[in-house]
């Protein structure tokens, strides 16, 4: 290979001292040598490979270590140079070689004789089958498949114009073992230095801020490399010469599989089952041959924990000079600090959804506790062991102080002194570390209510599941027993069902909706924070099995018999809001369809009580006159007082509308439609008015009553209408539109009959808008524009499973399969569902909502955990940044001084806790969690010259 080739470098690491890494290329004149140095960098190398050009790829090693255990490591790099011809020592090494291979080439053939005579002299021979393939074969075939693969999609991506990066996981089986195949690309996005627009990889060829990213794979922090596939035995640990075995299958692979990517693709493979992050691995490219290999150690040298003494080891280990001339050394620090102990977060407001839910938790934990307590050998579920800071999905907070660039020599970092002032540092970062299954009670409720689908399959009738069935068979019997035992354990305890019973009851059973910003959540048909169905949904989605949210809805609807028959209206009742349809033509009156049905019936059992308690069958007539005058006449038409009008839910809307479809009569869908309605109106309006005539009554109820005249009602049959009506006040009148007595045992009736499937679809819909709602009230949604796009993301998830589906829009249906009994909203739904049968909608509508929902709370309650930790408009700036990409740059003093209180109150909460020791040291005053360095030099030749060859840069990482 000449030297137009560029120079080719690889890496590894050692334990404190060197490094297992070497490149072997072969001159022309088969004379070989290799120099090894340090090349290790915390960010990905610089490919310029053209004819004639150049290519540095360095590679790197880090081992994170505390103070107590002082572990660090480095990586070392070894590369091969073309040597003089003229060089004597290589001359005679190379003809001490040659005499030793061929003194073993004759022995060789000796044995190769007298085994060949054996053989002749007993007659055996020995046939060897090439036809099967073997099992290195097998694995470089199947590693050949997922090569292709990848190099496909490389391809794709490249010619599709993408810049991002991608990933690609394969496995395949091999004599009962799995292995895993990691492919990683490199991004072609320009950063930190690197031209804008263009599609040249992160510079090489300077230390910078982007030597120290937060976020990259281990590999590229370690070696350099971005383009890369890992190989590993899924649940196995390998050991070093099986890892060369495989390496060298992956190596084969790869050669077999054209990739359309400027960067080699280098191949690794774990060791050891990577518990020890130990790798080994090998790349070619353009006739050279690097190997990478790892190793660590957990007591390095002292002089190594500081940058004066990974200068002199760089020195020595890379020949390269730090005291400037043609080793310029350019050096890139990091410190980071750690807080991870904060100030419990304030508790929820009491009466919400996520009180409840917590209170739930903590009452799972204390009940675990005591069992623990009095049977010291049982078994205790550590899922609901209780937590200081279980609710904080902010595990901690990492701050970065940087020194990006500066020359060798700048600082002074040694053993007792160092120049570095984290205070004064160039560059703070801020990065978050979020809690891994951080708790979602919110969604924890929604994820209970879904588990209750199996069992709510076989409830048909609400009362009739909880009467006592008698078994008829012995075994029915024994099985019967079996299930009381098991109900014991999960239903609630008789006090505690009394007491869930009081705090359901405690609410109204309707308030007064605001109009707020949840609008858009009506068309969901849900609940009403605060009433008395939005408490039992709470309640009930606390439940351990559904049987238990039907006792506690029977207990429920047992009282509220007992309150229509005593006539007994609760202390803070509320009357409830009905809203009028003008276009119908007609007074009836119908419940606000953003309510489930359940809502509706509740609040008409409401309305029946005060009815028939309140003697509210009559509407008052409005004081004085009107202004309407009749026809013909100057006098003024009176007000009459008129009978209360009907009220329907809105599962009688539709049986209405289902009727007055199939009527083809005019004047029968006219009589069915408003009869009775028209008759008592008109009977009154004759009374007031004695000397009126049909106009004034049509003129009256278009002007007066706001209502469409005459509507859908023919002529004809309203001027018959008028002409047969009786004259009669409505005080007078023995048939009411509304009678409480009938609507109330209906409504009764539907409640304790409804079958478990609706009743648990509405109560799901209460659920989820409660909790939409109980999230977007949050104050920190207004000013954050990424948890305004998730809540936007969670309502438009909710309403395109349960909301309108017409149009062929997919959710629930009423009615089954079948479709046909269509619903234009939820509510329709649930009344269609009373006569047809409901069902949820698909699963992956389901799944959708809850990831929607769990995304927005986690935001929501990470925004407000961050808002506590960095209050006032300087953390509000931070806030933002944080919650979308998990880091943020501090830029101003201010900030500085925010995060450094954080922190240091951080240090304090720890000391008191015992986590850390009371040293009389500040936050930055203590020793750093990690401190990171990186050398970088540059020089134009390396043991001879190359001509036009770019210069050779040589690289350390460590990390303390």
């Amino acid at each position: 290979s000449s030297c137009s080739s560029g120079h080719r470098s690889g890496s590894g690491s050692c334990s404190c001292s060197t490094a297992a890494a070497s490149a072997m290329r072969k001159s022309r004149g088969g004379r070989v040598s290799a120099a090894s140095f340090i090349s290790v960098a915390d960010l990905s190398s610089s490919d310029e490979d053209t004819a004639g050009g150049s290519k540095h790829l360095a590679g790197h090693n880090a081992s994170a270590a505390s103070a107590s255990s002082s572990s660090a490591s480095v990586a070392g790099h070894a590369l091969l140079e073309r040597q003089s011809p003229q060089s004597g020592p290589d001359r005679g090494d190379d003809r001490g070689i040659r005499h030793e291979e061929e003194e073993k080439e004759d022995e060789q053939q000796q044995r190769q004789q007298h085994g060949r005579q054996d053989v002749e002299a007993e007659g055996v021979f020995e046939i060897r089958d090439f036809t099967t393939a073997s099992s290195f074969e097998r694995i470089a075939h199947q590693m050949s498949m997922a090569m292709r693969h990848w190099a496909s999609l490389v391809t794709s991506s490249t010619e599709g114009g993408c810049d991002e990066g991608q990933l690609l996981r394969e496995e395949f089986h091999h004599n009962s073992f799995t292995y895993e195949l990691l492919f990683q690309s490199p991004a072609q996005v320009a950063m930190d230095g690197a031209c804008s627009g263009s599609s040249r990889q992160l510079p090489m060829d300077h230390v910078g801020l982007h030597t120290f990213p937060s976020k990259a794979h281990r590999l590229q922090r370690w070696f350099g490399v971005r383009h890369f596939v890992v190989a590993c035995v899924r649940g196995e640990a390998i050991d070093l010469d099986s890892a060369r075995t495989v390496l060298g299958a992956l190596v084969m692979a790869a050669r077999s599989a054209p990739l359309c990517c400027s960067e080699p693709l280098s191949c690794f493979i774990s060791v050891d089952g990577g518990g020890r992050r130990r790798h080994l691995g090998e790349v070619l490219h353009g006739g050279c041959r690097t190997v990478f290999t790892v190793d660590h150690t957990r007591r390095p040298e002292r002089g190594l924990l500081h940058l004066d003494g990974l200068g002199a080891f760089f020195q020595a280990k890379l020949r390269a000079s730090t005291d400037g001339g043609s080793g310029n050394v350019m050096v890139g620090v990091r410190f980071t600090y750690l807080a991870d102990t904060f100030d419990p977060l304030p508790p929820p407001p009491v009466g919400s959804i996520t009180a409840v839910a917590q209170a739930q938790q903590s009452a799972t934990a204390a009940a675990v506790s005591a069992a623990a307590a009095n049977d010291p050998h049982s078994v205790t579920d550590v899922r609901v062991t209780p937590d200081t800071d279980e609710g904080d999905p902010c595990l901690s907070l990492e701050l970065h102080s940087i020194w990006p660039s500066f020359r060798y020599g700048s600082f002074s970092d040694a053993e007792g002194f160092s120049d570095f002032d984290p205070q004064s540092a160039p560059h703070w970062r801020l990065r978050l570390q979020r809690k891994d299954g951080a708790p979602l009670p919110l969604s924890r409720l929604l994820y209970n209510v879904l588990d209750f689908r199996r069992e709510a399959r076989s409830v048909k009738s609400a009362e009739h599941s909880m009467l006592q069935q008698s078994p008829k068979t012995a075994l029915a019997s024994l099985s019967a027993v079996i299930q009381e035992s098991l109900e014991s354990i999960l239903l609630p305890s008789p006090a505690e069902m009394q007491e869930l019973l009081t705090d359901c009851l405690r609410c109204p059973v309707s308030i007064m909706i605001p109009s707020t910003e949840a609008d858009e959540l009506k068309p969901l048909c849900g609940g009403v924070a605060g009433t008395r169905l939005a408490r039992f949904v709470a309640l009930a989605s606390r439940m351990r099995c559904f049987k238990g949210a039907i006792a506690l809805w029977c207990q429920v609807l047992v009282e509220m018999r007992k309150q229509w028959d005593k006539q007994t209206l609760p202390g803070n009742h509320v009357s409830v809001c009905t809203r009028r349809i003008p276009e119908s033509g007609v007074r009836t009156e119908c419940f606000d369809n953003s309510l489930c049905l359940v809502q509706q019936k509740f609040e008409i059992i409401q309305r029946s009580i005060e009815v028939r308690r309140l003697g509210k069958t009559v509407r008052s007539a409005a004081k004085g006159s009107s202004q309407l005058a009749m026809a013909g006449s100057s006098e003024s038409l009176a007000m009459p007082a008129l009978l209360q009008p009907q009220l329907l839910t809105e599962d009688m809307l539709v049986q209405r509308d289902i009727a007055c479809a199939n009527i083809r009569d005019p004047i029968e869908r006219a009589e069915l439609h408003g009869g009775r309605e028209l008759r008592s109106d008109m009977a009154a309006f004759r009374a007031a008015n004695p000397a009126a005539v049909l106009d004034d009554f049509l003129a009256w109820r278009r002007l007066a009553e706001h209502l469409s005249c005459p509507g859908p009602f023919p002529t004809e049959w309203l001027q018959n209408l008028w002409q047969d009506v009786a004259v009669q006040e409505a005080e007078s009148q023995s048939r009411l539109l509304f009678e409480p007595e009938r609507e109330a045992e209906m409504a009764l009736h539907y409640l304790e009959n409804i079958d478990g499937t609706q009743l648990l679809i509405q109560c799901f819909r209460v659920l989820l808008r409660l909790v939409l709602e109980e999230l977007s009230a949050s104050p920190n949604i207004a000013n954050s524009a990424h948890l305004r796009i998730l809540r936007d993301r969670a309502i438009a998830a909710a309403l395109g499973a349960f909301s309108d589906r017409r149009e062929g829009k997919e959710g629930y249906s009423a009615g089954g399969s079948s479709g046909r009994c269509g619903a234009r909203s939820a509510s329709e739904a649930d009344a269609v569902a009373a006569f047809t049968g409901a069902q949820f909608p698909s699963e992956d509508l389901l799944r959708s909502v809850i990831a929607a929902t769990e995304a927005l709370e986690l935001g929501v309650r990470l925004a407000g955990s961050l808002h506590c930790k960095l209050p006032g408009a300087h953390g509000a700036v931070l806030l933002e940044e944080l919650l979308v990409a998990g880091e943020a740059t501090i830029t101003s003093d201010e900030q500085r001084r925010l995060v450094a209180e954080l922190f240091a109150r951080s240090r304090t909460l720890a000391q008191w806790q015992g986590r850390e020791p009371w040293d009389g040291k500040g936050i930055f005053q203590a020793d750093p969690a990690a401190k990171e360095f990186a050398l970088q030099a540059q020089q134009a030749t390396l043991l001879g010259s190359f001509g036009d060859a770019p210069p050779l840069t040589r690289r350390l990482y460590a990390e303390i």
